[in-house]
């Protein structure tokens, strides 16, 4: 059986939510790289292909610096989502339809102009497919879906993943194993 091989971008992969990892390891048919944060997801996107990416839509800069800039820019509360939408439309090359949160066109400007600036500062070859790209994030789907940005990005209802409070230790396995079948 080949493994799949699987870019996780989790600010929690190495704290709060390690008990997920070992029946991934134990399956066998996964290798899992765990970004922490949006500046390493870029770098390992821009380096490196994979059978599947799993986003946290809530992402923290990291030390490069345009990431920082996004940060300091964006309203309070919104900002870590912002940041892991803005990596999303990036890393899936699309164009946001839909503001953030708020329902006026200077949101959606916003949003897409930070969209801009990232292609600009990191220029993505290959943009990923839909398909290899599944959700895995503390926000509810309501709050995703309200939105339309999950039909912007091309991605499904089905492609999300909300994380809970009590998750049995297999959960993430059973997120990888519907989207990313070992082959």
């Amino acid at each position: 059986m080949k493994q799949q091989k699987i870019l996780w971008i989790e600010d929690d992969a190495t704290t709060s939510l390690t008990n997920l990892l070992p029946p991934v390891y134990f399956h066998g048919g996964y290798l899992v790289e765990i970004a922490s944060n949006a500046t390493d997801a870029v770098e390992r996107l821009m380096r490196r292909t994979y059978d599947g990416v799993v986003f946290d839509i809530r992402l923290l800069p990291g030390p490069h610096p345009q990431w920082g800039k996004l940060y300091k820019r964006t309203a309070r509360g919104t900002v870590e989502t912002q940041l892991g939408l803005s990596l999303l439309y990036w890393a899936l090359g699309k164009k946001p339809c839909v503001p953030l949160h708020e329902p006026h066109p200077s949101a959606l400007d916003t949003l897409a102009q930070q969209v801009e600036e990232l292609r600009q500062v990191f220029p993505l070859r290959d943009p990923l497919s839909p398909d290899k790209v599944a959700i895995f994030s503390i926000e509810r789907r309501l709050q995703v879906t309200k939105n339309g940005h999950l039909d912007c990005l091309g991605l499904t209802t089905e492609q999300y993943h909300q994380k809970q409070i009590t998750m049995p230790d297999d959960f993430f396995l059973q997120v990888l194993k519907k989207h990313f079948p070992p082959s």
